[in-house]
């Protein structure tokens, strides 16, 4: 929790009128029992008095002595009206001011760890999980904002409740009584909420641990509904998810039926000691004490006090059982913002090369994730030139995409040399060598807004004429003028109203508006038919004859024309050259090509790319 107060320092002065107006509050509602006592004690004078001078109702004198203690009372009740007014304005203000610090706070430790998630690398990102990350940037801060909320009152009103009670209760003539009455029944409270603390407090952790594992749970099944409905397996996952909603649910049951004993028990140790209390009060008049009636003023003025004690008592204990749940969430949240960056900027970057164009070389590189067991890459050497295209096949998981993952510096080479334009990218800042390269995912992936705001991802300031470019190009010009408002029309949230070809094209114009040194497609062309991908890689060799370009590819048609195609066999470099070279000398690309393709296919698919070669991809 310490880490997180800096998120409070730009709100100091909010917090000091916070402390200012809650002592005053709690200044202003201890009064009032002071008052009670003094309007008792009044009358119990006016009655001790009328009985021991034997004054008789109706008198001048009796009249005299009650018109007295009836202005007396009345001056005490205009006191207490102007404290309950004070008191108003004071309580409204209490929690405008806490709402607006807690909730700027929440919002800046929102922005803060959502920034943090954009630096971390994506081994960081995968072992934190994305349900993991959505947990702590909503319920894990709401539960440190409630606590900054609360705990910025209590902290203030709880002790003063119960001091300045205390220390008004020992002014009394019954004092020790009073004193030792109260200390028995705080050592019970003490040790119940000793007991119940402990027992409460590493549940907890477990409850939002068990948090995560539904969102992750819900977060899958919302986004793999298709395929759950495609096998059937709706009764399946929905015993999955009832199993982990009812583990939530009877954790957090278990833990607030034990923290539910706590305050029944305050209740009736307070409650006790008000009736201790009139009982000594009782035992003075029914003696006969000189100062039975002042003793009775006095137990009501103690009673209110031991209210106030009980309230403070109340809300420390809701103060003690939020603390454990904010720090359990604050932990995790700190686990976000504390996370080392294994890639970031160096200190001094480099500025690139004015007269320099997209070079990519690999030299002797090999890559290992920092939680496996073998390398996923081994001494890996190739170099592609400005207006090149090489492409890169291989089984699955013989390491392709980790090649590419490299280059922009998702992951870092564990050694070896990845350079653009003869610098090792890890001289560049991150924005920089980023800017220099277009990217298109596996998984293509479109974000809610408009196709002209996605498209301006890739360049903000790009006009409609580079984007109607690119998109004719990338062969989605055609469908994207269909649409009622084109270069306006909606996307839905990852891009769910268009179907997979689509969302490809649109992902593969928005890096080709960016015109970057060297284009990434990471088996971008999978989703579309046979005659789409031939036509959009005759337009994108017209496009890219000034920029590298790297291709990750499953089908063998789509690499044919490659300058250079490299073959991976478990992170080793099986076979490097142009498809006529490796057809005849990869034993490896040979399977590959056999599994996929018969040789009239291939002569087929060459026939094909020269013939819509001719169209440039524009039709």
């Amino acid at each position: 929790m310490r880490k997180l107060t800096k998120y409070l320092r730009p709100y100091w002065w909010k917090i000091i009128l916070v402390i200012i107006f809650v002592a005053l509050s709690a200044y202003l509602n201890l009064e009032i029992p002071r008052y009670m006592g003094k309007i008792s004690s009044e009358i119990s004078y006016f009655v001790e008095t009328s009985m021991v001078q034997g004054l008789v109702a109706g008198t001048a004198q009796y009249d005299a002595a009650y018109q007295t203690m009836v202005d007396t009372i009345r001056g005490y009740g205009i006191e207490m009206l102007i404290i309950t007014l004070i008191g108003l304005f004071v309580s409204v203000m209490v929690p405008f001011l806490n709402t607006h610090i807690a909730t700027s706070f929440g919002r800046d430790l929102r922005n803060a760890v959502f920034a943090r998630t954009q630096d971390l690398s994506l081994h960081e990102y995968n072992r934190v999980g994305a349900a993991g990350l959505l947990t702590r940037l909503t319920s894990d801060i709401d539960n440190v904002k409630a606590l900054i909320q609360f705990a910025t009152r209590v902290i203030i009103q709880g002790p003063a409740f119960i001091i300045i009670s205390i220390i008004q209760i020992t002014r009394f003539q019954a004092r020790a009584t009073y004193f030792w009455l109260l200390v028995g029944g705080l050592i019970i409270i003490g040790i119940t909420m000793g007991v119940i603390f402990y027992q409460v407090v590493p549940k907890f952790t477990v409850i939002q641990e068990k948090v995560d594992r539904v969102t992750l749970l819900l977060r899958q099944d919302l986004t793999g509904v298709r395929v759950i409905r495609a096998f059937n397996q709706e009764d399946r996952e929905n015993k999955y998810f009832e199993e982990g909603n009812a583990s939530l649910a009877n954790e957090i049951l278990v833990t607030n039926r034990i923290i539910s004993f706590l305050n029944p028990i305050i209740n009736i140790v307070f409650n006790v000691m008000t009736v201790a209390i009139y009982l000594v009060a009782f035992s003075f008049i029914s003696q006969r004490e000189p100062a039975a009636l002042a003793v009775f003023g006095e137990s009501v003025a103690v009673s209110q006090y031991v209210s106030m004690i009980m309230m403070a008592f109340l809300m420390i204990t809701m103060l003690f059982f939020s603390v454990p749940r904010a720090q359990a969430s604050a932990k995790r949240i700190n686990e976000v913002l504390d996370a080392p960056i294994s890639i970031e900027d160096p200190e001094n970057p480099m500025v690139p090369f004015a007269d320099t164009r997209g070079l990519v070389e690999f030299d002797k590189v090999s890559f290992q994730f920092p939680d496996a067991n073998k390398p996923t890459l081994i001494d890996i050497n190739f170099k592609v030139h400005p207006g090149e295209t090489m492409a890169i096949i291989g089984t699955t998981g013989s390491g392709k995409s980790s090649i590419i993952n490299l280059i922009p510096r998702f992951y870092d080479a564990s050694t070896g040399l990845v350079s653009i334009d003869g610098q090792d990218v890890r001289a560049f800042s991150l924005r920089e060598l980023r800017e220099k390269i277009g990217f298109v995912p596996q998984t293509a992936l479109l974000f809610s807004g408009t196709i002209a705001s996605n498209l301006k991802m890739g360049k903000e300031d790009a006009t409609e004429e580079e984007m109607w470019e690119a998109l004719e190009i990338a062969q989605a010009a055609d469908f994207v003028r269909e649409l009622p408002e084109q270069l306006d029309a909606p996307v839905g949230r990852g891009g769910n109203n268009f179907s997979g070809g689509q969302k490809q094209r649109l992902s593969i114009a928005r890096a080709l508006i960016k015109k970057p040194e060297v284009y990434i497609f990471d088996d971008s062309f999978s989703a579309l038919d046979f005659k789409t991908d031939i036509r959009l890689r005759s337009a994108l060799s017209k496009t890219t004859k000034e920029s590298a370009v790297i291709i990750v590819g499953q089908r063998v048609s789509s690499i044919l024309d490659a300058d250079e195609i490299l073959v991976l066999d478990n992170g080793v470099i099986a076979g490097q050259g142009t498809h006529d070279y490796l057809i005849q000398n990869c034993e490896v690309y040979q399977e590959i090509v056999n599994s996929q393709l018969d040789e009239d296919e291939i002569e087929r698919a060459h026939a094909m790319k020269g013939e819509l070669g001719i169209e440039g991809g524009n039709n």
